[in-house]
C-alpha cells in the first residue's frame, strides 16, 4: 500500500481518487474495517458537491472537508496499520502482535504505577521499573491515547510521565493520534513541571510537526489556542533557540565522531606509554622554551582539539558510549528514554557499592545524557574497582571535578534540551530493533513549525543555524540562510554584517561591500567588520576606501600591514615602506613585513636592501625563490639567478611557476627581466634537477650490487 501517496492526495484534497485506491485496498483485506466509514465519506462528500453544482453558498464547505480528509486519513492508516502487523518483522508491529496477543485490558498496564518512586522499597521499585518499561511499550505501538489513559498517565509521577512522553513521541513517529498530541500540549500548560518534562514535551512537538505537517495543520483551529495557552507558561522561545542549538550539534556527530575516532587512538598509546601525560601537556604550556618532544607536541595539538569541540557542545563521548549500547539493559526500548536515576533498579546495587561512582557522578550527569550515564554505571564498575580513593592524585582530580558542575547548572534548560536530543540521536543510530534511520537529523526537523503563529520561529531557525555553520566555516550553508532573513528583514543589520563576512571568505567582494555598507547604515560595523570592509574595498581596486579605514586603526600593528599591502596592490611602494618599518619597530612579529620589504625594495629598484630581507625570511616559499630570480636577473647575478633557480624547481612544478611569470612580467617594467632569460634559467635548473635525480639513482643501484 502507497500510505504516502495515499494521504498526499487526501490532504491536498483530491478526496475521490484517494478514495479508489483505499477502495482496492480494502477489497483485497476484507478483514480490515473501513468501508462503512469510507463510503459515510464518499456520501457527505457527493452531497456536497451537489450544491456546488446547483451554485448554493456552502458556508460549511471548508469544515466540511475538513473533516472528511480526517476522516479518511483515519481509515488510510488503519489499512496500513493492519496490512503492517500481518508481516513486517520490525519491532513496532512485532510488539504489536505481542500486546494485542495478550488482550490484556488497560488498567493491566497502570497497575501499581500510582506511587512515586523514591517512596518504594528495593523489590517495590524493581516492579515499579518493569511496569513502567511495559506500559513504554503499549503506549508506543497504541493506535488511540483514549480518554480514561490519559487521565491515568496526567496523574502519574514526573519521572512516570518523563518515560511516557518519550513512548507518546516514538509512536506518533509511526502513527497520528490527535489524543497524544492533545496530551503532550496539555501538559505544556502544568506550571510546575520540570525543564527535563519541559524539553520532552516540546522535542515531541517539534517531530510531530517535522513528520506530520499537514496533518497537523488540519487540527490547527483545536492545537493553536492550546499551544498558545502553553507559551504563556512556558516560554516556546527559549525552548525552541534550544531544540535548535542541541539538533544542529546532533547534526554534526558524525563529522565530531570522525575527528575523535582520528584523534584518541594517538592519546590513549600516548597515555599507556607516559602515565604523568597530564603533567607532561602542562609543562608544554609554560614558559620553559626548551626542545619540546614532537610527538608530545602533536598529541597535544589532538587534544586541544577534542577540548575546543567539547566546547562547543559537540558530541565528543559518542564514540565513547556508543559500544556499551549493545549492553542486556538496552535490549528493552524503554530503557533508551528512561531517565537516569540511581535508585533505578537495574543500577541500584552497583552505584551504592562503588565510592568513586559516587563521587565522580555529579561531574558526569552534567557531561553524559541518560542512556550514557545508564552505560557507565553498568560498564565502569570493572573498571575503576581498584582506584584508591585515599590516593591525593585521585582525591585532587575529583575535587577539581566538582567546579564546572555549580557553572553548567547556570544553563539547565540548554544542558536539558543537548542531553535529552542526545539519547534521541543515539536510539535512532544505534537501536536496532527501529527503522526511523538517522535521516530525523540529518534533515534538521527543527526547520519548520507551522503551527506556531505567535513566534518568529523560522527566522530563530535561519539565524542559529546560519551561525552554527559559520562557526565550522560551511559558508555555503550559511548563506542562503541569511540572505533569507535579509530579504525578510532588510534592516537586520546583524544578520548583513555575517552574510558580509561570509560573501568576503567566499571571494564575493562585490556583494561583501553591499551587505556591511547597508549594515553600517542601520548599525555602526564593529572593528572587525569595519576592516572585512577595508579589505573588500582593496580587493575590489577601491584603495582610497580601503585605506580611509585601516587608518581609523593605525594604533595596531596588524592595520600598518594592510596599508602597505593596499599601496603595493597599487604600485605605491614608497609609500608602503615606510608603514613597514613602522610595523617591524612596533610589532613582536616583524618576520611578517620581511617579504613586503623585499619585494617593495625591489620594485624601487634598491636591490641591496631587496636581498637583505629576502634573508630575514626565515622559511622561504616558492614565491620567495621567484623574485629572488628576479632580483638576480636584474643584478645581473646570473650564478645565484640559478641556484635560485634551482631551489624554485624543487619546490615547485614548472606550469605553475610559468603562469606565475606570466603574471609578473607585465608588472615588473624592468627590461632586463625577459621571458627567455627565465626560460633558460629554469630549463638549465630542470636539467640539472633530472642528472641529480639519475645519479642518485645510480649510486642507490651500486650500493645495493
Amino acid at each position: 500500500m502507497d500510505r504516502t501517496k495515499i494521504n498526499q492526495w487526501i490532504m491536498d484534497g483530491w478526496l475521490y481518487r484517494a478514495s479508489r485506491l483505499l477502495y482496492v485496498e480494502l477489497e483485497n483485506a476484507p478483514f480490515i474495517e473501513g468501508k462503512s466509514t469510507l463510503k459515510s465519506s464518499l456520501d457527505t462528500y457527493q452531497r456536497m458537491m451537489q450544491f456546488l453544482e446547483q451554485g448554493a453558498k456552502d458556508e460549511q464547505r471548508d469544515e466540511v472537508l475538513n473533516f472528511l480528509k480526517l476522516k479518511m486519513l483515519q481509515v488510510s492508516d488503519t489499512i496500513y496499520r493492519q496490512r503492517r502487523k500481518q508481516n513486517s518483522s520490525e519491532q513496532y508491529y512485532t510488539t504489536l502482535r505481542i500486546i494485542e496477543s495478550q488482550g490484556m485490558p488497560e488498567a493491566f498496564y497502570t497497575r501499581g504505577l500510582e506511587s512515586e518512586p523514591q517512596d518504594l522499597s528495593s523489590e517495590e521499585r524493581f516492579a515499579y521499573d518493569n511496569r513502567l518499561s511495559t506500559l513504554f511499550e503499549y503506549l508506543w505501538v497504541s493506535e488511540r491515547l483514549s480518554q480514561e489513559m490519559a487521565d491515568i498517565l496526567a496523574g502519574m509521577s514526573e519521572y512516570a510521565r518523563q518515560m511516557m512522553v518519550a513512548s507518546l513521541t516514538l509512536g506518533l513517529l509511526y502513527q497520528w493520534d490527535i489524543q497524544k498530541v492533545r496530551f503532550i500540549i496539555q501538559e505544556l500548560t502544568r506550571p510546575e513541571i520540570s525543564i527535563r518534562y519541559q524539553v520532552r514535551l516540546f522535542f515531541a512537538l517539534i517531530l510531530v510537526s517535522y513528520i506530520h505537517p499537514k496533518r497537523s495543520m488540519l487540527y490547527a483551529k483545536e492545537l493553536k489556542p492550546l499551544l498558545a495557552a502553553a507559551n504563556e507558561v512556558h516560554s516556546f522561545d527559549k525552548l525552541f533557540s534550544a531544540q535548535v542549538d542541541a539538533f544542529l550539534l546532533s547534526s554534526d556527530t558524525e563529522r565530531v565522531t570522525q575527528i575523535v575516532e582520528k584523534n584518541l587512538p594517538e592519546i590513549i598509546r600516548a597515555n599507556q606509554k607516559n602515565n604523568n601525560l597530564g603533567a607532561t601537556l602542562f609543562e608544554l604550556d609554560s614558559d620553559d622554551t626548551g626542545p619540546i618532544d614532537p610527538e608530545l607536541k602533536a598529541l597535544e595539538e589532538r587534544v586541544k582539539e577534542l577540548g575546543k569541540l567539547e566546547e562547543e557542545g559537540a558530541d565528543t563521548l559518542y564514540v565513547a558510549f556508543r559500544n556499551f549500547k549493545r549492553l542486556p539493559f538496552f535490549n528493552t526500548i524503554a530503557s533508551w528514554f528512561t531517565p537516569f536515576d540511581p535508585q533505578h533498579s537495574a543500577v541500584k546495587e552497583l552505584y551504592e557499592s562503588n565510592e568513586v561512582i559516587q563521587k565522580l557522578m555529579p561531574y558526569f550527569s552534567q557531561k553524559l545524557c541518560d542512556s550514557d550515564l545508564f552505560s557507565a554505571i553498568l560498564s565502569l564498575p570493572n573498571r575503576i574497582q581498584p582506584l584508591n580513593l585515599q590516593d591525593p592524585n585521585l582525591a585532587a582530580m575529583l575535587d577539581q571535578m566538582k567546579e564546572p558542575v555549580v557553572e553548567v547548572k547556570q544553563d539547565n534548560l540548554q544542558l536539558e534540551t543537548r542531553r535529552y536530543v542526545q539519547d534521541f540521536y543515539r536510539f535512532v543510530n544505534l537501536f536496532s530493533g527501529q527503522s526511523l534511520g538517522s535521516n530525523i537529523f540529518d534533515k534538521l526537523p527543527i526547520r519548520s513549525f507551522p503551527l506556531l503563529t505567535f513566534g518568529n520561529y523560522t527566522v530563530t531557525y535561519n539565524r542559529q543555524t546560519a551561525l552554527f555553520y559559520m562557526s565550522r566555516g560551511r559558508y555555503q550553508a550559511a548563506i542562503p540562510l541569511l540572505q533569507k532573513i535579509v530579504q525578510e528583514n532588510p534592516a537586520d543589520a546583524t544578520s548583513l554584517g555575517r552574510l558580509g563576512y561570509i560573501l568576503y571568505k567566499e571571494g564575493n567582494y562585490q556583494e561583501a561591500i553591499s551587505c556591511l555598507e547597508k549594515s553600517d547604515l542601520v548599525e555602526d560595523l564593529s572593528q572587525h567588520l569595519r576592516v572585512i570592509l577595508a579589505h573588500s574595498y582593496r580587493k575590489m581596486g577601491f584603495h582610497d576606501k580601503a585605506l580611509a579605514i585601516y587608518n581609523q586603526y593605525r594604533k595596531e600593528p596588524s592595520m600598518l600591514l594592510a596599508m602597505a599591502a593596499t599601496y603595493i596592490v597599487s604600485g605605491s611602494y614608497e609609500e608602503a615602506i615606510p608603514l613597514l618599518h613602522e610595523y617591524i619597530y612596533r610589532s613582536s612579529t616583524p618576520q611578517r613585513a620581511y617579504r613586503s620589504l623585499a619585494w617593495s625594495y625591489f620594485m624601487v629598484g634598491d636591490y641591496t636592501k631587496s636581498e637583505e630581507y629576502h634573508d630575514k625570511i626565515e622559511k622561504p616559499n616558492a614565491n620567495d625563490f621567484l623574485n629572488k630570480l628576479y632580483l638576480f636577473i636584474a643584478q645581473d647575478d646570473l650564478v645565484k639567478a640559478f641556484q635560485a633557480s634551482l631551489q624554485l624547481v624543487e619546490v615547485s612544478e614548472i606550469e605553475t611557476i610559468s603562469k606565475g611569470i606570466e603574471n609578473d612580467l607585465p608588472k615588473l617594467n624592468k627590461p632586463e627581466i625577459t621571458k627567455d632569460i627565465l626560460t633558460l634559467l629554469l630549463d638549465s635548473a630542470l636539467f640539472a634537477k633530472q642528472l641529480k635525480e639519475e645519479e642518485k639513482k645510480e649510486s642507490e643501484t651500486n650500493q645495493e650490487n
